[in-house]
Order: C-alpha cells, then structure tokens, then sequence
C-alpha cells in the first residue's frame, strides 16, 4: 500500500505545526528511498555510553555556542553528524518555521532506526512543553544533567530529547512511523546523539 501520510491532531500552531509538517516530510522521503514549569518527578533508566564523540565547532568557546541560538546544522559539520551515527540529511532550516533553526537525517543504520532524526534549536521550554500535556520528564543518569525527554501528541511514535537554555532549547527529536509511546525505545538514541553534541562541543571549547 502507498504511503498516503499521517494524521496529526495538534491544538498548538507554533511548535506542533513546524513538528507535524516536517515529520510529514522527513518519512515520505525515508519511506520513498532517499535515504519551565514544575518538574515531573518521573524519571526513565538507560545504560549510559562511556564516551562522547569529539566534536569540531565553528565557535572556540562554550559561551560562543550555546549563549544564544544557533543553527546546529552550520555549527557541527557533516562528519560529526555522520560519526554519530547520522546518515543522509533529508530537510535544512529553510524547510522549518516558528523560530526553529536546524536539519533532519535518516539513520545510517536503516535496520536499527528506521525513522527520522531532526537535530534542531528553538523557542520553546520545558515550562511550554508543561502546558501542552507532553509531560516532560528527566532522563534518568543522564551526562547532561538539564536533560529532559517528551512525548508529541496523538500517540505519534515519536520522542524529543532537550535542554533548555535562556533563548530556547537544544533539541533532538526521533520518529518512526507507527503509534504508541515507548520511551525507552524511542528517546535512548535521540538522548545519545544530544549528550554527545553538547559534551563534545564542550570539549572541544
């Protein structure tokens, strides 16, 4: 059967929109071929990797980095992408709205990940996430201690990882196409992928 796409049911028209009709785009393309408000006491467990990629950055310094946003897609280079595991990037900056600045990649492993990665910044914080119902959670022994995790509405098979700073957020978002909420299998990956992008930008500063 075709793919005929996907319903979303969003009551929010900033973030949701931009989420919505950029994963729309990411899995035609994949499947095609081309390849702060209160805390939530709940935590999730994961076995941490031990070491974090080392990463090259346009700027020298952490403050350079995070102190205001930034396009992450023109800060990392395609070899850190590529040495996390990131294959073929499917969408840019110019494909997103609502103050989202970022890029998208299949997996390069297809077998394992069969969705979308969208590595991205925006305007929005956990306190937004809060009152849209996306229950916000920590990521339990996290190497970034601010992490958080949240689900997207509709049931989507869909997580974001993020970190919250004074302009936005840092964020890396993994979808699959399917329905059901399962963050132990949907966010272990994105998690990883942000942890070694900020440690690594740190490192390197």
């Amino acid at each position: 059967m075709p793919f005929q796409g996907i319903h979303f049911d969003y009551k929010d028209s900033g973030f949701s929109m931009r989420r919505a009709w950029l994963v729309l785009c990411m899995t035609a393309c994949v499947l095609s071929g081309c390849a702060t408000g209160e805390s939530v006491s709940t935590t999730v467990t994961v076995t941490e990797s031990q070491s974090t990629t080392e990463i090259s950055t346009t700027f020298q310094t952490e403050e350079g980095i995070f102190a205001s946003q930034f396009d992450p897609c023109e800060v990392f280079s395609d070899e850190d992408f590529t040495n996390l595991g990131l294959g073929k990037q499917i969408a840019t900056s110019a494909d997103m709205n609502f103050g989202s600045l970022g890029c998208s990649f299949a997996s390069n492993d297809f077998e394992k990940f069969k969705g979308v990665f969208l590595v991205a910044t925006d305007q929005i914080d956990r306190e937004r996430v809060q009152e849209e119902g996306l229950d916000p959670v920590d990521w339990d022994g996290s190497r970034v201690p601010e992490l958080y995790i949240h689900k997207m509405p509709s049931q989507a098979r869909q997580c974001e990882a993020a970190v919250d700073y004074d302009w936005g957020r840092f964020v890396v978002d993994y979808y699959e196409v399917g329905s059901g909420w399962e963050p132990n299998v949907l966010c272990a990956e994105a998690v990883r992928i942000l942890e070694e992008l900020i440690l690594g930008a740190k490192d390197s500063s």
